[in-house]
């Protein structure tokens, strides 16, 4: 129904649960942190470093007041390091979470391989597949390593002579070139040694070896640019195909790292500021978020035409990306007993329609 003007409406869910049956809690929900901790972490006196350690203590510890969540901590630089596998003790988390946002020892090892973190967050759920599967991973910039690969290219604009003689037409003048790239076959190693790594520690792009194959089915090897970002993407999707969800959390403004953090976050998981004082409430909205997910929650996605009101006062209810999640089954929601000893739950939320967004 609307409420004070002509575009703002008042939204009520209901859940009814038949006489002798319970809303089903849900399970613990397992979390990897992926933790940034590369050079530019440290830079305005650790600035970044600061804010990871409040954003992530305060997911801990909002993550840990419901039973049978668990936490693990990874912390990537050129390669990852482990601070703590899947735990449900506070204090071994938090004390992880205080290892992973520290500079490195040695500066030679602060670079920013992304596809590192996912492999090691993989890796550690890699025994709990059946279970709710939470990846979080953050950084401060573009990646600039990535575990070597075989990387194989598609060419085009190569031609046959009448005389039947093949032509990469390659030249300074010619339209040959690699349309495409596959990376297999990843060297995982937990080196952090450069020279077993793609990149170069500081650039999002690289100069690689490729063996292509044209439309004629001949094949040839050049050197084209590579690119780190594609690694970090195919370890996410992995993840992914294993049944994790990835939220993305990129502070800054590079649109390589903006591509790349997109692309590697689930589907409306992706969040962002240009702001590093900002990080701990998008953490904030990330654990409200898992904790409603793993609540059993209703899920209320809303477009670009709906603006969600003020939600703060309703029990139950987290703000998401791109809408809401309602868990009726929390303290302060209001349960009607129904006549035939059916239970309803009910919420009701304001919204507010976007007509430019039409």
């Amino acid at each position: 129904k609307s409420n004070v003007g002509p575009n703002d409406f008042n939204i009520t869910l209901t859940v009814t649960v038949p006489k002798d049956q319970t809303i089903e809690t849900g399970k613990g929900a397992n979390v990897v942190l992926v933790m940034d901790r590369s050079n530019s972490m440290n830079d305005g006196g650790g600035k970044g470093f600061k804010n990871a350690k409040k954003a992530a203590t305060a997911f801990v510890n909002k993550l840990m007041e419901k039973g049978g969540n668990k936490v693990a901590v990874v912390g990537f630089g050129n390669n990852y390091e482990v601070s703590s596998e899947l735990t449900s003790n506070k204090d071994d988390a938090l004390k992880a979470v205080d290892a992973a946002t520290k500079p490195f020892n040695n500066d030679n090892n602060g670079g920013t391989n992304i596809q590192a973190g996912i492999y090691a967050a993989r890796n550690i759920l890699a025994d709990h597949k059946d279970e709710q599967n939470f990846i979080i991973v953050f950084s401060d910039g573009k990646p600039t390593f990535s575990y070597q690969s075989t990387i194989i290219g598609q060419w085009e604009g190569c031609y046959v002579s009448r005389r039947g003689y093949h032509h990469w037409d390659d030249g300074l003048f010619g339209d040959g070139k690699v349309a495409s790239l596959n990376y297999t076959n990843f060297k995982y190693t937990k080196s952090f040694d450069q020279n077993g790594l793609a990149g170069d520690g500081q650039n999002y792009s690289y100069a690689a070896g490729v063996t292509v194959t044209c439309e004629h089915g001949e094949k040839g090897t050049t050197r084209t640019k590579a690119n780190n970002g594609v690694p970090a993407i195919m370890e996410a999707g992995l993840a992914k195909e294993a049944g994790a969800v990835i939220y993305s959390v990129y502070v800054g403004k590079d649109q390589e790292a903006t591509d790349t953090m997109k692309k590697v976050a689930s589907d409306g998981k992706y969040y962002s500021s240009d702001d590093m004082g900002k990080l701990a409430e998008l953490f904030g909205g990330i654990v409200e978020e898992v904790i409603a997910t793993t609540a059993k929650s209703v899920v209320d996605p809303m477009g670009a035409q709906i603006v969600l009101g003020d939600v703060s006062n309703l029990a139950g209810v987290t703000k998401t990306a791109d809408g809401l999640t309602w868990n009726p089954t929390a303290e302060g929601v209001k349960c009607t007993v129904n006549e035939d000893g059916s239970k309803t739950y009910e919420v009701t939320y304001p919204i507010t329609l976007n007509t430019d967004a039409a």
